[in-house]
């Protein structure tokens, strides 16, 4: 136990190292940020000086008011900054003398300087004195790329603002991180830094820009060469720091652009306003024009306040800077410090855990060699052995009551697998069975029937279909035995019709017949109207009976569709067991990188969490095979339902032909009826009997067609129905069969 817990307490001596020497890189870090936020607002008070500095010369040239924007927002951020940073820096008196002095000195010049020389400039209107440099400035075109310019920096400042922002909240996420590293924290801390020194960078850019704005609107003014220093000074400075912080963003593609947009707007501005203004300005000389305001910015008392305001901010932003790097040095000794007590605990952590390591590691290897050597068996398929080390308390009987149910597991995926293996060849059966039946009574084999080993659990479908079968060859039968009824009661009409002819004919030649031909012509249509009533009733019979054959395919497309379902249901139980076997492979991996962090002692563990893991993925192979047999298995159902579904359209083209016959038959018995009528009126005398005798003869030839017709369509009928194999032999067929040439007989006999 001892030898476990001292690399415990080596490791939470080294969290303590740690912990306490990153929150005194942390300190040092937030000092750090302090002064750089403290030059940066203390530049930012210097930019708004010199806007209002340029506001006022800016004014001063041209009378337009639009001109005093920079003076008075600059004015008014100076007065919040100042107060600022005024609190920033309490903990430095002299800090905060100097910035008084610095607020002094600017609002004197705004007083005693500023604010006199733009009333006087007021006062002055648009008198015409300077007339073409004033009408050049009211222009404008010096304010409108100043304006770009500004609006360039400040979108590369807010740029910077925000990779500031980022790199603060990730140097947080470092120091705050379970798992931090001094190198880590040092290259955060200088991204840190590097994000301040672009933003400073960029802001003395816009310092020297509003220089050069400022050293031209004086020397505009005042005409003096000497104004002009702080365009040539803030030119070159300008220059240089592009460059410089051109290198120092080259990361940052976007950023390099827009300062390569930003020094283009400066170079039109000196070459379209500056160079042309200087000009002329020039060649104005020392005309007496707007003498008195030339005179008063002449004097340079400006000058003299905005000396003794830069020299105060300068000595201001020295001592923070000075500060800036002390406690820059101060954050990277305490940083290395770190890295070297950190080392010394992790070497020490090492060495002994090692040793503690060895100590524990003697104690498992007998335990772990026995469950190696059950799972080499458990791997060689041996699921019967018996797993020694289950009733210890340690990590080794953890190990074995773990691999005591992986034993199970495989036993039980076992016995599924056997039992999915019957059901799948039950399956398999039931479906090339039934398959072959439909390819059978789809090819016109009505004999078809499934046989009683079929799989008990399918016996539900083989019943159905084979009462079905039944049903469809009863009605096939007696479709057939109408239709043998059909063709013999159309050849007694054709027969008795030919002989009516006959009759006829005879009654022409001879009156002296005319009765008895009259009696038995009479005879003989009612039976023709008693056997066209008889084909009429069988006839709807037999349509009666093909609707219901009709229906009976519907029921047995009703049957295949419950198959189908069945099968979509095993399909997706199938897709239940490959989620199964994916949970099953997710934790053997997540066992396998637990395995892993433990080292050795879990390398016995991470052999079955490779077994566990090859299993599911097996389980999951099979799933798929499953699920592409239950696929084709209904696919062979889906072409069953297709074959029936076209007997049902054979069977409706059946029910089609029937009534077609049926109607002819009823027109035949009305022909009969009205032979009956019109022998009836021949009984009624003789002297309108050849008027009958020639209407006898008309009906008899419509007769005989309707005859002729009809047993065509019987014919049709007859060759429809051998499309379907049957037993002939039945009895039902016979007797039918029978009966009708029986009948037949006697009424050809009796015609005769």
């Amino acid at each position: 136990m001892g030898a476990v817990a001292l690399p415990l307490v080596l490791t939470v001596g080294v969290g303590f190292i740690a912990i306490e020497s990153f929150d005194a890189s942390r300190e040092a870090g937030r000092w750090v940020n302090h002064t750089q936020e403290v030059l940066s607002e203390a530049q930012t008070i210097l930019t708004a000086a010199v806007d209002m500095e340029t506001g006022m010369r800016g004014y001063l040239l041209s009378g337009l008011e639009n001109f005093l924007e920079p003076y008075d927002a600059g004015n008014a951020l100076s007065s919040v900054k100042f107060s600022a940073l005024k609190e920033t820096v309490s903990d430095n008196p002299r800090q905060v003398a100097r910035l008084a002095e610095a607020e002094t000195v600017l609002g004197q010049w705004v007083s005693q300087v500023a604010e006199p020389e733009i009333e006087v400039r007021r006062v002055i209107g648009n008198s015409t004195t300077m007339t073409d440099l004033a009408r050049e400035v009211r222009k404008g075109k010096g304010k409108a790329y100043f304006d770009a310019f500004r609006g360039k920096i400040a979108t590369f400042i807010e740029n910077e603002q925000a990779l500031l922002i980022d790199r603060s909240a990730e140097f947080r996420s470092v120091i705050q991180s379970s798992e931090v590293e001094s190198a880590e924290v040092l290259s955060t801390v200088a991204m840190v830094d590097h994000t301040h020194e672009v933003i400073e960078t960029a802001q003395r850019i816009l310092a020297s820009a509003i220089d050069m704005e400022t050293g031209m609107r004086g020397f505009l003014l005042a005409g003096d060469e000497a104004f002009l220093e702080p365009l040539n000074s803030g030119r070159t400075g300008f220059l240089n720091l592009v460059k410089e912080l051109s290198v120092t963003v080259s990361d940052n593609p976007a950023q390099v652009a827009l300062l390569a947009e930003i020094q283009e707007v400066i170079d039109s501005w000196f070459q379209d306003v500056v160079t042309p203004f200087i000009d002329m300005r020039r060649t104005i000389g020392n005309a007496l024009t707007m003498d008195d305001l030339a005179r008063t910015v002449g004097e340079a008392r400006g000058k003299v306040f905005f000396d003794k305001f830069r020299e105060t901010m300068a000595a201001f932003s020295t001592e923070e800077k000075e500060l800036l790097k002390l406690r820059q040095n101060a954050n990277a000794a305490a940083t290395l410090r770190s890295e070297n007590d950190i080392l010394i605990m992790i070497a020490i952590t090492i060495l002994l855990g090692g040793s503690a390591g060895m100590l524990i590691g003697s104690s498992l290897s007998r335990g772990i060699k026995s469950l190696t050597t059950s799972m080499k068996d458990l791997a060689a398929g041996n699921h019967d052995l018996e797993i020694e080390g289950r009733s210890q308390k340690d990590e080794v009987g953890e190990m074995a009551n773990t691999l005591a149910i992986f034993q199970k597991a495989l036993i039980d995926k076992a016995a599924m697998e056997h039992e999915q293996r019957i059901r799948d060849e039950k399956q398999r059966f039931a479906v090339e069975t039934l398959s072959e039946v439909l390819s059978a009574l789809s090819g016109g084999d009505l004999e078809a029937e499934i046989g009683p080993d079929f799989p008990e659990e399918y016996q539900k479908i083989a019943t159905d279909f084979n009462k079905t079968a039944a049903t469809l060859r009863a009605t096939i039968l007696r479709v057939i035995a109408a239709t043998e009824s059909i063709r013999s009661g159309s050849s007694e009409i054709s027969q008795a019709s030919e002989d009516l002819s006959k009759r006829t004919e005879t009654q022409a030649a001879t009156l002296e017949e005319t009765a008895a031909a009259l009696e038995e012509l009479t005879t003989s249509v009612k039976r023709t109207s008693d056997g066209a009533r008889n084909v009429e009733t069988l006839m709807k019979e037999a349509r009666t009976e093909a609707e219901v054959g009709g229906s009976v395919v519907r029921q047995a497309v009703s049957a295949m569709n419950e198959i189908q379902e069945s099968s979509n249901q095993v399909a997706q139980i199938i897709k239940v067991i490959e989620d199964i076997a994916f949970q099953v492979n997710l934790l053997a991996l997540n066992a396998g990188v637990e395995a892993a962090r433990a080292g050795e002692a879990g390398k016995g563990f991470a052999v079955v969490a490779s077994e566990v893991r090859n299993l599911s993925i097996k389980c999951a192979e099979a799933a798929k095979e499953i699920q592409h047999r239950i696929r084709r298995s209904t696919d062979q159902v889906e072409g069953g339902v297709k074959l029936v579904a076209k007997t049902g359209d054979s069977l409706d083209a059946i029910i089609k032909r029937v009534q077609d016959i049926s109607q002819h038959i009823s027109h035949i018995a009305q022909a009969a009826t009205e032979q009956s009528v019109g022998l009836g009126e021949i009984n009624t005398g003789v002297s309108d009997l050849d008027r009958v005798a020639q209407h006898n003869a008309a009906m008899v030839e419509q007769s005989t067609a309707a005859s002729h017709q009809l047993m065509g369509e019987a014919n049709e009928l007859s060759d429809s129905v051998k499309h379907f194999k049957i037993d002939l032999s039945r009895e039902t067929v016979t007797s039918l069969s029978s009966d009708k040439s029986d009948r037949s007989s006697r009424k050809y006999s009796e015609a005769a």
